[in-house]
């Protein structure tokens, strides 16, 4: 009888909250990678015992598709919340640019995940299921820029053969930018972002909107 209180009083103590523990498991696995973050080394940042983490997370592998979610998520929603514009010419810029901004600003996070539409690493003990949300996330990015870009294929603004390969082209070419930037270069993350917007336009056959598009843009 006399443990119990004992119990309660160790879970008040350790009790960090679900989101604290991926924010630190995710800046344990930036600095070290998968195999270099132990549970105890969590455990240890959040200064609490290893045992505690369990009432979480069942295992390491679930933080990291957990911790892979959460970002997988803030990317998708960075990018939904951009889409404001109904014309598909203005509508593939958004997403254009809030994808390779968000690579740019998250670039720790895109190389350490490979956060982005195709990234799906190989994670140890990763069940079918927790696959599956990863998937979704990356699915509906899919699915709203083939939707935009089939909008301006049948509207006469775009003109390309394959949507398939037009769609991954795209993702290809935003997804590693933050491979190459050099944060103190010449060129900041605008006007990345600006260029690769030109570039993408310039793909599916919309070059000549592009002043248009700018325009646009320098009157908001």
């Amino acid at each position: 009888m006399k443990a119990e209180p004992q119990q309660k009083r160790m879970r008040a103590d350790e009790t960090v909250g679900r989101e604290k523990v991926l924010r630190t498991a995710l800046q344990l696995f930036m600095r070290h990678g998968y195999q270099g973050t132990s549970l105890k080394a969590i455990a240890r940042e959040l200064d609490i015992s290893a045992p505690a983490l369990y009432w979480y997370f069942p295992s390491k592998e679930e933080i990291f598709a957990s911790v892979m979610e959460m970002s997988m998520l803030e990317f998708w929603t960075a990018v939904k919340n951009s889409l404001t514009e109904g014309d598909p010419v203005l509508r593939l810029g958004q997403l254009v640019r809030t994808h390779v901004r968000w690579q740019l600003s998250q670039s720790d996070v895109a190389r350490t995940f490979d956060i982005g539409v195709g990234m799906r690493p190989l994670v140890p003990g990763l069940t079918e299921e927790r696959s599956k949300g990863l998937i979704a996330l990356e699915r509906e990015y899919l699915t709203e820029l083939r939707r935009i870009l089939t909008k301006g294929q049948r509207s006469g603004q775009f003109s390309f053969t394959e949507l398939k390969v037009t769609a991954f082209a795209i993702t290809s070419m935003c997804e590693y930018v933050h491979t190459w930037f050099v944060p103190d270069g010449p060129l900041n993350i605008e006007d990345i972002a600006a260029h690769y917007e030109r570039l993408v336009l310039a793909m599916v056959g919309a070059a000549e909107a592009v002043p248009n598009v700018e325009r646009t843009r320098r009157r908001r």
